[in-house]
């Protein structure tokens, strides 16, 4: 099939941009929480070649989740000159988020203002409703690069995928509207009940790689987190810090007693092998396409920040540090990402954002976003 077909020149359709797609600009929010998150992004953005763009948060200054309060992507349409693209964002839908005593509207309607000042189309798709928890937040919203499924269908622009939490997903007027797009549904629902946010961008994200796709994706592993605690205890760094200089400072040994070895990570570990396996129909991969980084649990959040949750930004990964135990001069939860992840061609960079985002329950990923543009190679 001609994958132009899609796009008439009636009216444009609205395209999420994936990870792989380049980066313009990225958006963080300046508040007095995120000071020292904001001068690492300072320095490391400009060398991504993009360039970066802050939000005032200072009416809610924890409210550092701007990935969460606009989806960016692309209106896409013809022309006799042929495709058309212009930059597009849905705006955001938690203005009755009735958890956590948060006011997001503030946020939303400020993320808002500043794309439009940058000439970003608005797209109003739906309105807020309540009662959803953390679900109709866009986090809980990205796209794969493009692929096939095992079946045989071919997903020119990437296939959406949303997280599932008991039954409730991302609001059902988003997904009424992307799949009158007709560009990169159907959806795959991924089941994240077992989070306490349940997005799917702390399950899953796709890094570039120069082979075979072009793409790796990530998932989080409780298992390979254990093997490499489990090695440093058998070699004798029982009693080496773990989140060493943070408020949760433990030793390895501690760490594999309370944490690594609990039900709640095997049971989260088979979960995680579920998607994995539904991940392989629904997207055509194999095992060859996944990465996994150590990532461990309690009570539905991570314990070590979550390097699934990371941002990609023009061959570039901005990686949450994981304050990992360090062994003859390196961290081994970052030895493990750094090297699968450049030897892929990317550019792994580590960003201290314990006390700004990972205490708040969110990583790198969540307290950035993108303008990007698409890619129709």
């Amino acid at each position: 099939m001609d994958k132009w077909k899609v796009f008439t020149n009636d009216y444009p359709k609205f395209v999420l941009c994936s990870s792989l797609d380049k980066v313009e600009a990225v958006l963080a929010v300046k508040s007095e929480i995120s000071t020292h998150y904001l001068s690492q992004l300072e320095q490391i953005i400009p060398q991504t070649g993009a360039h970066l763009i802050t939000v005032d948060g200072s009416k809610v200054p924890n409210d550092l989740w701007i990935q969460d309060s606009t989806e960016i992507g692309r209106q896409c349409s013809l022309s006799e000159d042929g495709l058309v693209q212009v930059p597009a964002a849905i705006h955001g839908l938690r203005a009755k988020h009735n958890m956590e005593n948060l006011e997001c509207a503030p946020l939303d309607n400020a993320v808002a203002r500043a794309l439009e000042g940058m000439d970003v189309k608005i797209i109003h798709a739906a309105q807020p409703r309540t009662d959803s928890r953390w679900m109709d937040w866009f986090g809980n919203l990205e796209v794969s690069p493009p692929v096939r499924d095992m079946a045989g269908n071919d997903y020119p622009f990437g296939r959406v995928l949303v997280g599932v939490q008991n039954g409730v997903t991302m609001h059902p007027d988003v997904v009424t509207f992307l799949e009158k797009q007709g560009v990169q549904t159907p959806i795959v629902a991924v089941d994240t009940s077992w989070l306490m946010i349940g997005h799917v961008d702390e399950v899953i994200s796709f890094v570039p790689a120069l082979d075979r796709h072009g793409f790796r994706m990530l998932l989080p592993s409780p298992q390979l987190a254990e093997s490499l605690l489990r090695s440093a205890l058998e070699d004798g760094y029982n009693d080496t810090p773990v989140f060493a200089g943070t408020n949760q400072e433990m030793t390895v040994a501690g760490l594999l007693d309370k944490i690594a070895s609990t039900n709640e990570n095997a049971v989260i570990q088979r979960r995680i092998e579920c998607i994995r396996e539904q991940l392989c129909i629904e997207l055509g991969l194999s095992s060859e396409d996944f990465i996994e980084i150590p990532v461990l649990f309690e009570h539905g959040g991570t314990l070590i920040p979550n390097g699934v949750n990371s941002l990609v930004c023009n061959g570039h990964i901005l990686v949450p540090k994981p304050f990992g135990p360090v062994i003859e001069g390196l961290d081994i939860f970052e030895t493990a990402v750094r090297t699968n992840l450049e030897s892929l061609g990317n550019r792994v960079w580590f960003v201290d954002e314990w006390y700004s985002l990972h205490k708040r329950a969110g990583e790198v990923h969540c307290g950035t976003n993108a303008i990007r543009i698409l890619n129709f190679d």
